[in-house]
């Protein structure tokens, strides 16, 4: 009584052991994204301050590159010398160098190093000559033209420390047509009000960049790792088409969600222990009313047996009362189902099996089988070659078998029929490659194929078609087999439908087992009531038979 005492009471406890632990499971992770969520929004909010500052000050100098080189290239030696587009030679060269000079030397951020002109062929300043595609990638070109005089920033030289912008030249004179090329060169400190202006974000990386890469950065000491373990915040400017990047790391990002995480686990570790103790004392509690049951269920030895007592406890007695229904179903189902059912089809399969002596069938089918060969009578011998596999199949495989050797045997008593039949018998078959390993009683398949030919083919005088098809859909296993034969009426349908579910002795149902009837009833031994047989038919046209087995794992 002792040891059966601890057993429940060890069992109650660790039922409520799971139960807090799936509870505790489930609180953390939702208070968890809950956290990380308004973490995220707020870094996100931040974000958008920092963008917003940096953003106003890339829009200043911009447009403070773009109207400097506008005004240069609104100079009217400049807009001759790309008319002339004779470099060094022209009569404007000196006045055009002079241009350059003042523009380097004032333009409003100070920070101009170089300018460049070319045509749209070839370099005119500082010397002619020398191709653009040189200086300037094929999609940089296409990007400079596509803005069609507005300045564009192309890329970093890390090596001279300069960023490559470049303008597309409008000739007043030609309505303002495109030609020729502006590269310009600025000290690449313009930017570094990203490094100096934005310092308090720590480790954190700040990447600017356009679509041909990277144009400034604000680097941390390890920015590999940085970047490789950081939540990424991006927005692309509107004005200046740049993309502003921010790589946070994921550490200094969810700081406060690790500060949350220790008080929720401590919390909710707190809160366990407590649970547990108070369980405890509840399970010693309840398990007392609960012996009298479990020392009744364990006494009836397999039988179980109407509970008639009351307890104090009303969810002993609600148990009680769950027992006593169960028991009553119990009893029944031994009665109407185990003792009756059950019984009689495993004495039909048993039948079925005795019927032939199979050492005198094998015997005398292989001596026939001998005798063909020696006449040389191949096609009959064949015959009687598929008929000894398909008795041995029949009579001696166990009583459950592969979709796919079942299918091996229907062909077979195809051929055979097909002997018969001639032309006036064709058949296809369909399996599905997933269900050729699943698990079916034996001779499930053959008595559908061959109420076809009998009932369908047989009896039609221009013979038929059979189509066998076997698929599966999830857990669930559909076997159709159509005939093109005489058909069913609805007359017929309705009475075979009526046989299959009407309850019959032992006896006949012995005598008339071998067809639907049989497939039925093995259909429900097997798989429960869940299977179904379904008969649909055109009278003169076809009948199709199709078995439904939702759950045919069930076997395997």
């Amino acid at each position: 009584m002792k040891k059966k005492t601890i057993k429940t009471r060890t069992s109650l406890y660790i039922l409520m052991i799971i139960a807090i632990m799936l509870s505790s499971i489930t609180l953390y992770f939702t208070l968890f994204r809950w956290v990380t969520k308004a973490v995220y929004e707020k870094e996100e909010q931040n974000v958008d301050i920092f963008v917003n500052q940096i953003e106003g000050t890339l829009d200043l100098i911009c447009n403070s590159v773009n109207t400097d080189l506008s005004k240069f290239v609104e100079n009217q030696y400049v807009q001759k010398f790309f008319l002339e587009a004779e470099g060094y030679r022209s009569s404007n060269y000196n006045n055009v160098r002079e241009e350059i000079m003042n523009t380097i030397a004032f333009n409003s951020y100070n920070s101009f190093i170089a300018v460049s002109l070319y045509s749209d062929t070839q370099c005119l300043y500082p010397e002619k000559g020398k191709d653009i595609s040189k200086i300037l990638t094929n999609e940089e070109i296409k990007m400079v033209e596509k803005y069609n005089g507005n300045t564009v920033w192309l890329h970093k030289d890390e090596k001279k420390g300069q960023f490559v912008v470049g303008k597309r030249v409008l000739l007043s004179s030609a309505s303002f047509k495109p030609y020729g090329y502006i590269i310009a060169y600025i000290n690449s400190n313009i930017l570094d009000f990203i490094e100096r202006d934005f310092a308090s974000l720590r480790e954190a990386e700040i990447v600017l960049s356009n679509e041909f890469g990277e144009i400034a950065v604000k680097e941390s000491e390890n920015r590999k790792e940085v970047m490789d373990n950081a939540i990424i915040f991006e927005k692309k400017l509107n004005d200046s088409g740049f993309i502003i990047s921010f790589y946070i790391p994921k550490k200094i990002l969810f700081k406060s969600v690790m500060d949350m995480q220790k008080i929720m686990v401590n919390a909710i570790l707190i809160a366990a222990v407590i649970f547990l103790i108070i369980s405890y004392l509840m399970s010693v509690y309840i398990e007392y009313p609960f012996k009298d049951l479990m020392e009744m269920m364990k006494g009836s030895e397999g039988k179980l047996s109407i509970n008639n007592k009351k307890y104090f406890n009303y969810e002993a007695n609600k148990f009680n009362e769950f027992y006593n229904d169960l028991v009553k179903k119990n009893q029944k189902l031994i009665h109407d189902i185990y003792e009756k059912d059950i019984q009689m089809l495993q004495t039909q399969l048993e039948m079925l099996q005795t019927q032939i002596n199979p050492h005198f069938l094998y015997n005398t089918l292989e001596s026939v089988y001998l005798s063909l060969e020696v006449k040389g009578e191949k096609e009959s011998a064949n015959i009687v070659y598929m008929l000894s596999k398909l008795f041995k199949y029949a009579l001696k495989e166990r009583n459950t078998i592969s979709l796919n050797k079942e299918v091996e045997m229907v062909k077979m008593y195809l051929e055979i029929e097909k002997y018969r039949f001639g032309k006036r018998l064709a058949w296809e078959i369909t399996l599905d490659q997933a269900a050729k390993d699943i698990t079916i009683p034996k001779l499930l398949l053959q008595p559908l194929v061959e109420n076809a030919v009998k009932h369908g083919i047989e009896l039609s005088k221009e013979g038929g078609m059979i189509d066998i098809s076997i698929t599966t859909y999830e857990e669930t296993l559909v076997i159709v087999v159509n005939d093109d034969g005489i058909g069913i009426s609805p007359e017929k349908i309705i009475e075979i439908g009526e046989s299959l579910n009407k309850k019959e002795n032992i006896q006949k149902k012995i005598r008339s087992s071998i067809g639907l009837k049989n497939v039925y009833e093995r259909l429900i031994y097997y798989y429960g009531e869940n299977a179904k047989l379904d008969i649909e038919s055109a009278d003169g046209e076809y009948t199709e038979v199709t078995v439904i087995i939702p759950d045919y794992r069930s076997l395997s």
